[in-house]
């Protein structure tokens, strides 16, 4: 009589071997992305921002002009190269161009919030609204 094998089949020892390369390879690369988390969230960011410019451009908020979107993308684009946006705007605005393409449609109100955000967050001015006065109010007399 023969005797039993001992140890694994050579099939059971190749997929063992298999599973410990893809779990060595999953774990790598965890390592990476927590390393480089900003430098993919900012190249997410500047890709995404890219899309948002040609449809805010392809429907111009009223008093807003291709040049001025063209100069708000082009510096917030910069300061990201430059690491001048703090990581806590970078969310907020991550969390905002979600909001904005959820419907797959950027109306206005969405530009104009975008853009402001996307000064506030790159340190450029943005204008002070001029405070208007009440119109004053007719008093009845008793």
């Amino acid at each position: 009589m023969s005797e039993p094998k001992k140890g694994m089949s050579r099939g059971c020892l190749i997929t063992l071997v298999v599973f410990a390369v893809i779990l060595v390879i999953v774990i790598a690369m965890s390592i990476v992305c927590y390393v480089k988390k900003d430098s993919i969230m900012e190249w997410g960011v500047l890709q995404i921002s890219s899309q948002l410019q040609r449809e805010i451009v392809a429907d111009l908020p009223e008093g807003v002009t291709k040049e001025e979107v063209d100069s708000v993308f082009t510096q917030f684009n910069q300061a990201v190269k430059d690491k001048r946006v703090d990581p806590t705007d970078m969310q907020s605005l991550t969390v905002m161009i979600q909001e904005i393409m959820k419907d797959k449609k950027v109306d206005h109100e969405e530009s104009l919030r975008f853009l402001n955000a996307m000064k506030e967050a790159s340190g450029q001015a943005i204008p002070a609204e001029t405070p208007t006065e009440p119109e004053p109010q007719p008093v009845d007399s008793v």
